[in-house]
C-alpha cells in the first residue's frame, strides 16, 4: 500500500467513525424528543379531559340552577312575603270576593301560616278558596271553613288556616355554588 492510498483510508475511516457517532448522538437527540412529546401529549389530553369535565359540570351547575329557580318560585322567601301577601288578598278581585289575611306566623324555619277570609257570593268565595289553594305556591290548606252571613242575604263567608313553604333567602350560602377548576373562566384556554 502506498503511502497515499493509507492516507485515503484512514480519511475514510475517520469519515465514517464521525458519521456514526453524529448518528448515534442525533438518534438519541430524537429518542429524548419523542419521550417529551409524549409526555406532552399526554399532559395535553389530561388537561382536555379536565377542561371537558369543567365544562360538563359547570353546565350541569347552570341546569341545577335554573332547576333551584324554577322550584324555588314555588316557595315564599322572607324578601317575597309581603308581595304574597298581597297577592292573597287581591285573590278574589278577579271574581268579585273581598279577601282579607287575618294573621301571619311562622312555623319553624320552612313554613308560614297564613289565616284568611274572603266574603262575596257562594261562586265568588268558592273560585277564591280555589285559587288560593291551586296557586303557584307550595300552599297546604289545614282548615276551610264556609258560612252564611246571618246579617247580609247572599254572602257566604270563607275562613281558611293554611301553610306555605318557605324557600331560602335570595343570596344565601345555598345559592352561592362555585365548582373548582383552573384561574381562568374561559375553559377554550386549557383546549389546545
Amino acid at each position: 500500500m502506498t503511502k497515499k492510498t493509507l492516507i485515503h483510508l484512514a480519511a475514510s475511516v475517520l469519515l465514517l467513525v464521525a458519521a456514526v457517532v453524529a448518528y448515534v448522538f442525533w438518534y438519541s437527540h430524537v429518542v429524548s424528543l419523542r419521550t417529551e412529546v409524549a409526555t406532552l401529549r399526554a399532559e395535553t389530553e389530561s388537561l382536555t379531559a379536565s377542561a371537558l369535565q369543567i365544562s360538563a359540570a359547570r353546565s350541569a351547575l347552570s341546569e341545577l340552577t335554573e332547576d333551584e329557580a324554577f322550584f324555588g318560585s314555588y316557595f315564599v322567601s322572607t324578601s317575597t312575603v309581603v308581595s304574597y301577601l298581597e297577592s292573597l288578598e287581591s285573590a278574589g278581585d278577579e271574581f268579585g270576593a273581598f279577601v282579607e289575611v287575618v294573621s301571619v306566623t311562622p312555623e319553624g324555619k320552612t313554613r308560614l301560616a297564613v289565616s284568611w277570609k274572603a266574603e262575596g257570593t257562594f261562586a265568588q268565595v268558592m273560585r277564591t278558596a280555589g285559587v288560593v289553594e291551586h296557586g303557584p305556591y307550595d300552599v297546604v290548606v289545614k282548615s276551610l271553613t264556609i258560612d252564611t252571613n246571618e246579617s247580609a242575604e247572599g254572602v257566604w263567608t270563607v275562613t281558611g288556616v293554611m301553610s306555605v313553604g318557605m324557600g331560602p333567602e335570595e343570596g344565601s350560602a345555598e345559592e352561592s355554588r362555585t365548582i373548582p377548576g383552573p384561574a381562568s373562566d374561559d375553559v377554550n384556554d386549557l383546549l389546545i
